[in-house]
């Protein structure tokens, strides 16, 4: 699987704001977005959020410092973000497409990511 610069983040704090997250990440590197959702009808955290890195080193510097870190007694998870597509070929035993050197449609996977900006962009 190709590494990007998009992480997933879960169990964030209910009090963590995409600054607050964007502020615990940025000591790994250049981040592009950072992104806490949230509830559309009353505002609160979903406890799950979104970074993107300039580069797939500086994510994966992040992943691997944050990665089970507790924090406000929260045990937070990162991992490397899928567009929902992917994961779903994934985790059915197929793959999302043949045309990627390792299995995955790189068209699929920029798909996600603009998907991604352009709900980063709403929110903020």
């Amino acid at each position: 699987m190709t590494f990007t610069g998009n992480l997933f983040i879960k169990s964030l704090p209910s009090s963590y704001t995409s600054a607050s997250l964007s502020t615990l990440f940025s000591p790994y590197g250049s981040i592009v977005s950072a992104l806490v959702v949230k509830d559309p009808q009353t505002q609160r955290s979903k406890e799950f959020g979104f970074v993107s890195f300039r580069t797939p080193e500086e994510a994966r510097s992040a992943l691997e410092g944050i990665d089970g870190r507790v924090i406000d007694g929260r045990k937070v998870t990162v991992r490397l973000h899928e567009p929902k597509r992917v994961r779903e070929g994934r985790l059915s035993g197929g793959s999302a497409s043949a045309s990627g050197k390792d299995g995955m449609d790189v068209n699929v996977i920029e798909k996600g990511v603009r998907e991604l900006q352009v709900r980063i962009f709403v929110f903020l």
